[in-house]
């Protein structure tokens, strides 16, 4: 008789920072990682940024083993909130990261 394997926790953790006046997002990805997986980047200007297809709030997919994605197309003098996930191949996030926040200036 087979014995399934443990499937192994995932995380997803999110670095935020400014560079001028664009914004370098990054991630690391923990646990059990294959070069397929694909991250979702959510970024609003409001608290909370939903995933799914709403249109109100913004998403980057990124897919394979890109670690990081530049944003250069945010209003000046306002607050971004980011949150980021682990997107499976039925297109549900399977672990999300906390959400982060940056003031981007002139």
């Amino acid at each position: 008789q087979k014995k399934s394997q443990p499937v192994a926790d995932r995380s997803i953790s999110l670095i935020i920072e400014r560079d001028n006046d664009s914004v370098n997002a990054s991630w690391i990805i923990s646990g059990a990682n294959d070069k397929s997986n694909t991250v979702q980047l959510i970024y609003s200007k409001n608290q909370n940024p939903k995933f799914g297809d709403n249109g109100a709030d913004s998403k980057e997919i990124i897919e394979g083993d890109k670690t990081e994605i530049k944003l250069d197309s945010l209003e000046s003098r306002e607050t971004y909130y980011f949150v980021a996930c682990i997107y499976d191949k039925d297109k549900k996030c399977t672990a999300y990261s906390t959400q982060k926040s940056i003031l981007i200036l002139d």
